[in-house]
């Protein structure tokens, strides 16, 4: 994994910045593909394969249907007057899903990309931190090198 030398996340791998702040870790992807920066191409490259197995990952949260044990695969989130998700998502397994459709996004992925549909920086730090909930990352967890290359791992 591409070991970053400068910045924010110096002496972060790609799997650790991931973990530990994804909403910037998307920003400077996002940054790095539409500049076409050579010396992050192995960390974009990285990125791209954590976000493929991201799609694998065990959701330890419960449907938000009343008393389905099933474990969800997607969430919707409430929709503001200006058409931008809110940051409190509702979970669905696969035979359960919203029953108001008005003001209710469509379903999404469990997965760090809904990160992007968030307005604000604060939006995308609340909806990232119920996401490593939902992945089975406990509050207060340290996110070590280590720990990410694990969590990672697992995913195979």
């Amino acid at each position: 994994m591409h070991t970053f030398r400068t910045g924010e996340f110096k002496d972060f791998t790609v799997e650790q910045a991931m973990l530990r702040n994804a909403p910037r870790l998307y920003e400077i992807m996002k940054w790095a593909r539409e500049e076409n920066l050579p010396r992050l191409k192995y960390a974009v490259q990285d990125f791209d394969i954590l976000r493929r197995k991201l799609r694998h990952a065990l959701i330890t949260a419960h449907c938000a249907q009343r008393d389905c044990h099933q474990h969800p695969c997607s969430m919707t989130f409430p929709v503001d007057r200006e058409g931008w998700c809110r940051p409190s998502p509702y979970s669905w397994c696969n035979k359960h899903g919203p029953s108001e459709k008005r003001k209710i996004s469509q379903k999404y992925a469990i997965h760090f990309d809904v990160i992007m549909l968030m307005k604000t920086d604060a939006e995308k730090g609340i909806i990232f931190k119920e996401l490593r909930i939902a992945f089975g990352i406990k509050p207060g967890t340290r996110i070590t090198n280590e720990f990410a290359h694990r969590f990672f791992a697992n995913l195979d």
